[in-house]
C-alpha cells in the first residue's frame, strides 16, 4: 500500500533533476561551440 508513493515520488523527481541536467550540458556544450 505504501511502496507504491515511496518508490513513485523519489525516483520521479531523481530522475527528471538527471534528465533536465543532462539537457543543460548539451546546451551549455552547443552554446559555446556556438560562440568560439
Amino acid at each position: 500500500m505504501s511502496k507504491k508513493p515511496r518508490l513513485l515520488k523519489p525516483t520521479f523527481p531523481a530522475n527528471f533533476l538527471l534528465d533536465v541536467n543532462k539537457t543543460m550540458e548539451k546546451r551549455r556544450e552547443a552554446r559555446l561551440n556556438d560562440w568560439w
